[in-house]
């Protein structure tokens, strides 16, 4: 039988089909899930990446040593070597050998990758470490992050601003083989 109801129903269900299905479509274009097609290939982009070895460097008793770990590595070198600052602050202070847990917020390169910009959470050093300590933890970083790539220089920020320290000029940038001969 004729019903009027019934006319209203179809374009209700008619229109809520289509708003769930460009959510879907929208969805998947956003890559908000990936969608296996019937041959079980990927669509979208996968990014390329291998498990490297990698040493963290670190100083203890005087002697600058190194712990191989095993770090996931992908095509972007800033985006490697962000990775790698933020598990060596977090390595150096499981190991206790900074006191307070520090973050690098940000980690840039330049265009042409020579040149590395890490901004810090908060002051890698203390008021009371001397400068001695303060070139350790330094040339224990650039020990670390030296085999990523073609890095020669770094400057050091906090919160994006040049880092401010008494003793150790931060305004310009630092060569990475260049370091001070404050120790032996």
């Amino acid at each position: 039988m004729f019903t009027p109801e019934r006319y209203i129903t179809i374009p209700k269900i008619a229109f809520v089909g289509s708003i769930l299905l460009a959510i879907i479509f929208f969805a998947l274009q956003q890559e908000w899930f990936i969608w296996r097609g019937p041959l079980g290939t990927v669509t979208g982009h996968s990014a390329q990446h291998t498990c490297k070895e990698i040493k963290l460097y670190y100083w203890q008793h005087e002697q600058l040593k190194n712990e191989t770990i095993q770090q996931i590595w992908v095509e972007d070198e800033q985006q490697n070597v962000h990775y790698l600052i933020n598990r060596w602050l977090t390595f150096l202070y499981d190991e206790e050998c900074i006191t307070q847990k520090i973050r690098a917020d940000t980690s840039m390169l330049n265009p042409s990758g020579t040149e590395l910009f890490i901004s810090f959470d908060r002051k890698p050093f203390s008021k009371e470490q001397s400068i001695e300590q303060k070139i350790q933890f330094i040339k224990a970083l650039f020990a670390t992050i030296a085999p990523v790539g073609t890095i020669n220089q770094v400057r050091f920020l906090v919160r994006h601003k040049s880092l401010s320290d008494p003793h150790l000029d931060f305004d310009v940038s630092w060569a990475i083989n260049n370091l001070p001969q404050v120790f032996s």
